[in-house]
Protein backbone atom coordinates (compact mmCIF):
# COMPACT_ATOMS: atom_id res chain seq x y z
CA UNK A 1 0.00 0.00 0.00
CA UNK A 2 0.93 3.63 -1.04
CA UNK A 3 0.87 6.52 1.43
CA UNK A 4 0.85 10.75 0.76
CA UNK A 5 1.86 13.37 2.75
CA UNK A 6 3.51 16.97 2.80
CA UNK A 7 7.34 17.13 1.61
CA UNK A 8 9.38 16.92 4.51
CA UNK A 9 12.91 17.86 5.30
CA UNK A 10 13.45 14.15 6.60
CA UNK A 11 12.61 13.40 2.61
CA UNK A 12 16.21 15.07 1.65
CA UNK A 13 18.60 11.92 1.09
CA UNK A 14 15.64 10.24 -1.00
CA UNK A 15 14.70 13.54 -3.14
CA UNK A 16 18.02 14.55 -3.99
CA UNK A 17 18.86 10.76 -5.20
CA UNK A 18 15.70 10.78 -7.06
CA UNK A 19 16.52 14.30 -8.76
CA UNK A 20 20.57 13.84 -9.48
CA UNK A 21 18.85 11.66 -12.13
CA UNK A 22 19.28 12.78 -15.07
CA UNK A 23 16.26 11.05 -16.85
CA UNK A 24 14.05 12.87 -14.18
CA UNK A 25 15.59 16.48 -13.91
CA UNK A 26 15.64 16.68 -18.33
CA UNK A 27 11.45 15.88 -18.00
CA UNK A 28 11.38 19.26 -15.28
CA UNK A 29 11.56 22.52 -15.95
CA UNK A 30 12.94 23.55 -12.95
CA UNK A 31 15.48 20.78 -11.71
CA UNK A 32 19.16 21.62 -12.86
CA UNK A 33 21.41 18.85 -13.93
CA UNK A 34 23.81 18.28 -12.12
CA UNK A 35 21.52 19.38 -8.88
CA UNK A 36 23.70 21.62 -6.87
CA UNK A 37 24.61 21.48 -3.81
CA UNK A 38 21.74 22.31 -1.12
CA UNK A 39 19.31 21.91 -3.82
CA UNK A 40 16.57 19.92 -2.37
CA UNK A 41 16.58 21.76 1.11
CA UNK A 42 15.97 25.12 -0.86
CA UNK A 43 13.39 22.99 -2.44
CA UNK A 44 11.56 21.81 0.25
CA UNK A 45 12.00 24.73 1.90
CA UNK A 46 10.46 27.24 -0.69
CA UNK A 47 7.62 24.79 -1.25
CA UNK A 48 6.85 24.86 2.71
CA UNK A 49 6.70 28.52 2.36
CA UNK A 50 4.12 28.15 -0.81
CA UNK A 51 2.29 25.95 1.39
CA UNK A 52 2.28 28.16 4.30
CA UNK A 53 1.24 30.89 2.46
CA UNK A 54 -1.47 29.32 0.35
CA UNK A 55 -0.29 29.63 -2.61
CA UNK A 56 -0.26 25.61 -3.35
CA UNK A 57 0.89 22.02 -1.85
CA UNK A 58 3.27 19.36 -2.66
CA UNK A 59 2.68 15.69 -1.77
CA UNK A 60 5.38 12.64 -1.58
CA UNK A 61 4.47 9.31 -2.41
CA UNK A 62 5.43 6.73 0.08
CA UNK A 63 5.77 2.77 -0.56
CA UNK A 64 4.56 0.41 2.28
CA UNK A 65 8.04 -0.44 2.75
CA UNK A 66 8.56 3.52 3.73
CA UNK A 67 10.66 4.32 0.32
CA UNK A 68 10.01 7.54 -1.42
CA UNK A 69 8.79 6.70 -5.20
CA UNK A 70 7.83 10.59 -6.32
CA UNK A 71 6.14 13.73 -5.63
CA UNK A 72 3.44 15.65 -7.35
CA UNK A 73 2.45 19.82 -6.53
CA UNK A 74 -0.22 21.75 -7.23
CA UNK A 75 0.81 25.97 -7.42
CA UNK A 76 -2.01 28.03 -7.54
CA UNK A 77 -1.85 30.29 -10.38
CA UNK A 78 -5.72 32.35 -9.34
CA UNK A 79 -7.69 32.14 -6.75
CA UNK A 80 -9.67 29.00 -7.83
CA UNK A 81 -7.05 27.38 -10.78
CA UNK A 82 -3.76 25.93 -10.35
CA UNK A 83 -0.92 24.25 -12.18
CA UNK A 84 -0.17 20.62 -11.44
CA UNK A 85 3.19 19.25 -11.63
CA UNK A 86 5.04 15.61 -10.78
CA UNK A 87 7.93 13.69 -11.16
CA UNK A 88 8.86 10.09 -10.32
CA UNK A 89 11.78 8.06 -9.67
CA UNK A 90 12.67 6.18 -12.20
CA UNK A 91 12.86 2.72 -10.91
CA UNK A 92 8.86 3.20 -10.12
CA UNK A 93 8.10 4.37 -13.81
CA UNK A 94 5.21 2.25 -15.82
CA UNK A 95 3.44 1.32 -12.69
CA UNK A 96 0.49 3.35 -12.55
CA UNK A 97 2.00 5.78 -9.29
CA UNK A 98 2.12 8.75 -11.45
CA UNK A 99 -0.85 8.49 -11.82
CA UNK A 100 -1.79 7.54 -8.10
CA UNK A 101 0.25 10.50 -6.51
CA UNK A 102 -1.44 13.02 -9.02
CA UNK A 103 -4.57 11.49 -8.83
CA UNK A 104 -4.26 12.48 -4.70
CA UNK A 105 -3.11 15.78 -5.49
CA UNK A 106 -5.80 16.15 -7.56
CA UNK A 107 -8.41 15.61 -4.56
CA UNK A 108 -6.83 18.02 -2.43
CA UNK A 109 -7.04 20.45 -4.87
CA UNK A 110 -10.60 20.05 -5.54
CA UNK A 111 -11.00 19.78 -1.43
CA UNK A 112 -9.63 23.11 -1.60
CA UNK A 113 -12.17 24.96 -4.37
CA UNK A 114 -9.89 25.10 -7.02
CA UNK A 115 -12.08 24.53 -10.11
CA UNK A 116 -9.62 24.31 -12.77
CA UNK A 117 -5.81 22.35 -13.36
CA UNK A 118 -3.83 23.06 -15.75
CA UNK A 119 -0.62 20.86 -16.69
CA UNK A 120 1.86 20.62 -19.46
CA UNK A 121 4.84 18.07 -20.54
CA UNK A 122 8.14 18.54 -22.57
CA UNK A 123 7.17 16.96 -26.48
CA UNK A 124 9.02 14.08 -26.14
CA UNK A 125 8.23 12.95 -22.35
CA UNK A 126 5.52 10.38 -23.72
CA UNK A 127 5.21 8.92 -20.34
CA UNK A 128 3.68 12.26 -18.81
CA UNK A 129 1.32 12.50 -21.55
CA UNK A 130 0.41 9.16 -20.89
CA UNK A 131 -0.22 10.14 -16.91
CA UNK A 132 -2.22 13.27 -18.09
CA UNK A 133 -4.52 11.16 -20.37
CA UNK A 134 -5.41 8.74 -17.45
CA UNK A 135 -6.44 11.75 -15.43
CA UNK A 136 -8.74 12.94 -18.01
CA UNK A 137 -6.78 16.00 -18.84
CA UNK A 138 -7.89 17.63 -22.26
CA UNK A 139 -4.91 18.94 -24.70
CA UNK A 140 -5.08 22.54 -25.21
CA UNK A 141 -4.44 23.87 -28.78
CA UNK A 142 -1.75 26.14 -27.78
CA UNK A 143 1.68 24.90 -27.40
CA UNK A 144 4.23 26.32 -25.41
CA UNK A 145 7.74 26.79 -24.97
CA UNK A 146 9.80 26.30 -21.40
CA UNK A 147 13.56 26.60 -20.69
CA UNK A 148 14.42 23.40 -18.66
CA UNK A 149 17.81 24.03 -16.38
CA UNK A 150 18.56 20.26 -17.08
CA UNK A 151 18.67 20.31 -20.66
CA UNK A 152 20.01 24.11 -20.78
CA UNK A 153 17.25 25.29 -23.73
CA UNK A 154 14.04 26.25 -24.30
CA UNK A 155 11.81 23.06 -25.30
CA UNK A 156 8.22 22.59 -26.97
CA UNK A 157 5.65 21.73 -24.39
CA UNK A 158 2.31 20.50 -24.52
CA UNK A 159 -0.53 22.58 -22.38
CA UNK A 160 -3.48 20.52 -21.00
CA UNK A 161 -6.93 21.35 -18.69
CA UNK A 162 -9.11 19.70 -16.14
CA UNK A 163 -12.14 21.02 -14.86
CA UNK A 164 -12.83 20.02 -11.48
CA UNK A 165 -16.18 19.36 -10.46
CA UNK A 166 -17.62 20.10 -6.43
Amino acid sequence: MISFRPVEMSDISWIAAALKQEKVADNTSTIPHPLPDHFVETWISDWNNIASEDKGFRIVGITADKQGFGSAAIKRTAAISGELSFWITPQFWRQGLAVEVAEAIIKMAGAAGFSKLTAGHFHDNLGSSAVLKKLNFSRLERDSEIFSLSRNEIVRTFRYELKLHP
